[in-house]
């Protein structure tokens, strides 16, 4: 019998042609192990950018010596089993048609090292340090339980987005005075820059896994937007990150940002509120000041103060034109001014359980059993006071009219409405509690509440107003939730709901999980994807009720990917198994 072929393992491209020597790597190797990647290949090649007249011109930030520097100790301390390729050709000879970035050939290599690349995987995989860097550090000292390590970035590449490092030695003065212990991390390029009379831990700027375990051992990490500090933003380290935007940089604008699916003042979707990115100010003492009390309030008292918005940011539908938005966001606002609403306020997290009820249809079998507190979304509300249950909150962010004709308020409810519904329905929610929220859809809301509304909330979230009820729970103070009637699928063609329903009907398709059959939507399908996406990243309990397509693939994921965060010390090939 023909021995079976050995199984090509899935390999990714990190090409030197199109991604540069940097800690940009860290987010491609992220972008990989995501993708269950079990090899990652280094490919040589030299990155050309177009000259003044259009002729292609040799583009390297880094010296011969700094490309070996950082090749020996960041590329390979972050995967030390990388396949080095000597030449293009024999990239070519380990290539295969389904390796990782999509779309990757040797020819016509594609780059995956943004922060985009993240964002569109299903889990986040954070790097943790070997056991004996982590013992190395305590044993050299570096174990004080109020440490704040501080990582500077002084470079000669795009000196512009340097630390403003004056203003980081008065921040750790005023640290220091309160308590906390400041210890910097120096650039690279600069090991022996002074820091007042501050400590400076010069061996986790040379060794990254040394720095991985600093990291992990910090009260907080802060720093500005610089290629080490993403260790900390792909994890669920504390971390303040400062200066994200730096005009005259393509890499540091508002447009590179939002590109890769984080819109101005939103953050990333796994975030706990002791980690944030501050999209305010710049790196100067009084600034890193506020931001640091903000979050020892968080994490020491509990009370969390930031402003709240989430990306990645899927868009509503409904209202798609700018101006037809800019209207009806207007229109909320005038009412709100005439019937003295008010904008809803972050609460601090308890331990309550919040029902958030959608109006799928498998609500029908459920509602008997659902708890207080609870919050409805769309025809949910009416179906429940219909059966002698009033809901404490109901959400919408649905901005068409059907949406209006098919509530009928009650006094008892607390209503959180998005400024983007339909203008006709704050007349018939006038002499009812309501409290407001601008959900944010895409750039044109950012403009609109900067010219308009300054200062206020923006909530992201997923393109379901079930998705959207969990940003507006989570505002409310909530963490651990009970889910009903979220199905994304029906129960047939006639039955998409647990009641009527005056929307357009998607059109049909057939999902097979586990090897049961369910009607569902291409729309329905993508919103499933973002509840996968929501349990693996938040910090947050979810227990579903009902059957259909989301409640299967739910199931389904937790059976593959049950634990994404390494004990300390674990070593874990790319595709998660150990070693």
């Amino acid at each position: 019998m023909e021995a079976e072929q050995q199984k090509t393992p899935k390999r990714a491209f990190y090409d030197f042609s199109v991604s540069p020597h940097s800690f940009d790597f860290a987010v491609f190797l992220m972008a990989a192990r995501a993708n269950d990647c079990e090899e990652v290949v280094l490919v040589p090649g030299t990155r050309f950018v177009k000259g003044p007249r259009g002729e292609p011109v040799v583009f390297q930030k880094c010296t011969p010596g700094e490309v070996e520097y950082r090749l020996n100790n960041l590329i390979k301390g972050l995967c030390p089993n990388a396949i080095e390729c000597q030449t293009r050709e024999e990239a070519q000879l380990l290539w295969h048609k389904d390796c990782f970035p999509p779309g990757y050939t040797v020819e016509k290599p594609v780059q995956a090292h943004t922060v985009g690349a993240i964002l569109k995987q299903l889990k986040i995989l954070p790097f943790m340090p070997l056991q004996e860097y982590a013992d190395e550090v305590t044993a050299d000292g570096w174990n004080d339980p109020k440490m704040v390590v501080i990582t500077i970035r002084q470079s000669h590449i795009k000196g512009g987005r340097n630390s403003t490092i004056d203003e980081w030695i008065k921040a750790a003065d005023w640290m220091k005075s309160i308590g906390l212990e400041p210890v910097f991390v120096p650039d690279t390029e600069n090991p022996d820059m002074p820091f007042g009379d501050h400590k400076v831990c010069k061996k986790a700027a040379f060794g990254v896994q040394y720095r991985l375990a600093l990291y992990e051992q910090a009260y907080l990490n802060v720093g500005v937007n610089n290629g080490p500090m993403a260790l900390n933003m792909f994890s669920r380290r504390p971390l303040l990150y400062f200066r994200p935007i730096t005009h005259g940089y393509h890499e540091s604008t508002a447009e590179f940002w939002r590109a890769c699916g984080v819109p101005v003042r939103s953050q990333m979707p796994w975030f706990s509120i002791l980690q944030r990115i501050i999209w305010e100010g710049t790196d100067d003492f009084e600034n890193i000041k506020i931001n640091v009390e903000r979050w020892l309030k968080a994490r020491e008292e509990e009370k969390d103060e930031w402003p709240l918005a989430v990306a990645p940011t899927y868009p509503i539908y409904g209202v798609v034109e700018k101006d037809g938005r800019a209207a009806q966001m207007s229109a909320a606002k005038k009412a709100s001014e005439e019937n003295g609403w008010k904008h809803m306020v972050r609460k601090s997290h308890g331990n309550e359980v919040m029902s958030i009820v959608c109006y799928g249809p498998s609500l029908k079998n459920t509602w008997r059993y659902i708890k207080r507190p609870i919050m409805t979304v769309s025809g949910a509300h009416d179906f429940l006071i219909g059966r002698g249950v009033v809901p404490d909150y109901h959400m919408d962010c649905d901005p068409r009219d059907h949406k209006v004709r098919m509530l009928h308020p009650a006094k008892a409810v607390k209503y959180c409405m998005a400024t983007c519904c339909h203008p006709s329905l704050w007349e018939k929610l006038k002499d009812y509690d309501v409290e407001l929220w601008h959900l944010h859809n895409d750039a044109h809301t950012e403009e609109w509440v900067r010219e308009n509304d300054p200062g206020a909330n923006m909530l992201g979230g997923g393109s379901t107003a079930g998705m959207r009820a969990l940003e507006v729970a989570s505002m409310l103070g909530f963490r651990r939730f009970e889910i009903h009637g979220m199905d994304s699928s029906y129960e047939s063609a006639e039955v998409r709901h647990a009641g009527p329903h005056d929307g357009k009907k998607h059109n049909l398709v057939e999902v097979n999980v586990d090897g049961s059959w369910y009607q569902s939507s291409p729309q329905m399908v993508e919103a499933a994807k973002e509840v996968i996406m929501f349990i693996q990243n938040y910090d947050c309990e979810i227990k579903f009720h009902g059957t259909g397509l989301t409640q299967a693939m739910v199931q389904h994921f937790l059976r593959r990917f049950c634990v994404i965060e390494l004990p300390t010390g674990k070593k874990r090939r790319l595709n998660g198994r150990n070693r």
